[in-house]
């Protein structure tokens, strides 16, 4: 569970409330704040029950429609509300986490039971925000859902040991009696909590845009250094479709006999050397020179067939981003839209939810609802193979649960302390955005 609240951007965010109300008491910042344009994520609220205690179900059904609406909302399908008697609005009951669970997966990872052990687990949805453990005013009903949530991610990550979870979960914090009923007096408490958090940890600057520290880059080159001088083979390789998840697999390959690294090249290279004069071994010079572009450097004890053996084997999938080309055709056949476009017998999949209808229609499918159902009145091509891909059909691809980028890591050349030589095996890959923006950012190295 994630407990910090970065900004979150270009994501698909399910609110997961109780009851119709929970979303302007407890959730409007958070809404307004995600739901700005310039943020470009797509919001989902789940309500599990229309409050129907008072009998005044229909009516708050409505309600939380034109709420959300106002909160920043795009479309009154974005919010669903489920009327179900396991899920009642009660002060006394608690729900069933496992049914919450499964319904959670039905509806967002629907291929869960199929899913292959050697691939990343995949849904269609990248968070879920909803209450903590403490359900804000103890509400049974509230606690529910994050005992649900937790559920639906555990399933989710079931058989997947070592891969990062697809979902990450925020909560909103409980707090205690005192401070919920202080009024105004409260906001003196907030203010100074977060100047000391700030002051603690930093504003939170997004990775991206962060400046280069000297510290972290004479850290760097230190560190590069001392691994030159511990391991037998110093080995440049170059990085395709780059994922910090697989890179972080590779590091754990190689975590007990080798050391990686993946950061500022500029940095790596003056330490190995940039001249014969400058070189921090006899060779290395030569070896400098291929730290260009998006690469990084492996320094390990293992003979070089048996690590060059290792990466022709070592493929990950993923998800497409914008900018790259497709690797094959996918087309969504005509008539009822299922959640995998088709990708599997339709008495194995099930229906596209109805709240999606307009987000693929933003995405350029011209769908249409049809009792409930998203319908295409003829078939969409999302992308023939060798097409460079925009963000609409990345979008349309991910939510289909279409993987075509695959994570490859390729050895551009190594150097042998016996020999002090330089053995070339393939050219490294053209400078890609990844690779810019490492040369922006400083301090990505990891032991």
């Amino acid at each position: 569970m994630t407990q910090t609240f970065p900004t979150l951007q270009g994501k698909r965010i399910l609110l997961l409330i109780a009851h119709p109300d929970d979303e302007a008491m407890f959730f409007a910042p958070t809404l307004r704040r995600l739901s700005q344009k310039q943020l470009q994520n797509q919001i989902l609220i789940l309500c599990l029950s229309s409050g129907d205690a008072d009998g005044l179900g229909h009516i708050r059904k409505d309600e939380l429609k034109k709420s959300a609406l106002q909160l920043g909302i795009t479309h009154p399908d974005h919010v669903v509300v489920i009327e179900d008697e396991k899920f009642p609005d009660s002060m006394t009951v608690t729900w069933d986490a496992k049914l919450i669970g499964n319904m959670l997966a039905r509806y967002f990872a629907p291929n869960i039971a199929n899913a292959s052990t050697n691939s990343a687990p995949s849904a269609s949805l990248d968070a879920i925000i909803t209450f903590d453990a403490g359900g804000v005013s103890g509400h049974p009903n509230h606690i529910s859902l994050l005992h649900g949530a937790t559920a639906f991610l555990k399933t989710l990550m079931h058989r997947h040991t070592g891969w990062e979870c697809p979902v990450k979960l925020y909560t909103l914090t409980t707090t205690n009696v005192a401070r919920k009923y202080s009024s105004v007096i409260d906001s003196v408490v907030t203010v100074v909590t977060c100047v000391w958090r700030t002051k603690e940890k930093g504003a939170f600057p997004t990775p991206l845009i962060a400046k280069p520290s000297k510290e972290k880059s004479a850290s760097l080159y230190a560190a590069v250094r001392a691994a030159v001088d511990t391991y037998s083979h110093i080995f440049v390789f170059s990085v395709e479709n780059m994922r910090n998840t697989y890179l972080k697999n590779v590091r754990q390959e190689f975590n007990n006999d080798g050391r990686l690294f993946f950061g500022k090249t500029k940095v790596m290279a003056k330490a190995l050397g940039l001249s014969e004069e400058h070189e921090h071994m006899p060779g290395l010079s030569k070896l400098s020179e291929h730290l260009k572009g998006n690469v990084g450097i492996l320094c390990a004890d293992r003979a070089p067939e048996e690590v060059l053996r290792f990466f022709e084997q070592f493929m990950e999938v993923d998800f497409a981003r914008a900018g790259v080309e497709a690797a094959r055709s996918f087309t969504v056949p005509e008539g009822v839209v299922y959640s995998t476009g088709g990708e599997q017998p339709v008495e194995d999949d099930v229906p596209l939810p109805h709240s999606l209808e307009a987000t693929v229609r933003k995405w350029g499918m011209p769908t249409r609802l049809d009792k409930g159902k998203v319908m295409l009145d003829q078939e969409y091509v999302v992308c023939k193979e060798g097409q460079v891909l925009d963000s609409n059909q990345t979008a349309l691809l991910k939510m289909f649960g279409i993987a075509m980028a695959e994570f490859k890591v390729k050895i551009v050349a190594y150097w042998s302390a016996a020999t002090q030589e330089v053995t070339v095996v393939e050219e490294a890959a053209a400078e890609d955005v990844d690779a810019v923006l490492d040369d922006e950012v400083d301090g990505m190295e990891e032991g």
